[in-house]
């Protein structure tokens, strides 16, 4: 999966709104009017509805309606920040994109939440002030978060509701023998690890 980062609003004030409905919203308003649906465009086409005229286009802003729309997928994970050094909720996306005109954050895609706290980024590590970032590669900074809520009192009641991987899930993905995956699985658990 990859790893995003979304703002909830100014200090995180749509947080308990997004964990209460199960769900991620984005919002954009250019100086004229709110940004519509986004399903389908290109960057250069939302480019065109959000830059004013004789200005400069909103770099990140394109980018964070473009990439929530047709980047984020279901299965992905989703830290919900606060200011620059701290995170209230993690998430997996289970919902594909939709537009709801009516609301203020229109964009909107189902979360399954899995944890829901207030946790400081350890270190040095201060999270970009982007709205949307996409931060799959940054494994320094997953590293840091993720322990933060493994363990946590705070884990959403029934985030470990998740069927368990068996041997039947691995066969299917694999090319490898029943009796040579058995073998391995055998070797991890005296050996501790395993060369392929």
């Amino acid at each position: 999966p990859r790893y995003w980062l979304i703002g909830a609003g100014k200090g995180a004030g749509r947080w308990d709104e997004f964990q209460k409905n199960g769900e991620v919203r984005l919002g954009y308003s250019s100086k004229t009017a709110l940004v519509g649906d986004v399903s389908g465009m290109s960057r250069d086409e939302i480019a065109d509805i959000v830059t004013p005229e004789g200005g400069n286009a909103p770099v990140n802003d394109i980018l964070a309606l473009y990439q929530f729309a047709s980047e984020v997928e279901i299965g992905d994970r989703v830290f919900v920040k606060k200011g620059r050094s701290e995170i209230v909720g993690l998430g997996v996306v289970t919902g594909e994109y939709r537009f709801e005109a009516d609301e203020p954050y229109a964009l909107a895609r189902d979360v399954h939440w899995l944890a829901s706290g207030d946790w400081l980024i350890p270190g040095e590590n201060m999270l970009p002030m982007k709205t949307l970032t996409d931060i799959t590669s940054k494994h320094d900074l997953i590293e840091a978060m993720l322990p933060l809520m493994i363990g946590s009192d705070d884990v959403v009641e029934g985030a470990g509701d998740a069927e368990p991987y068996t041997l039947e899930h691995a066969q299917a993905g694999l090319f490898l023998p029943p009796e040579q995956i058995s073998a391995i699985v055998s070797a991890l658990k005296v050996k501790k690890n395993v060369i392929l």
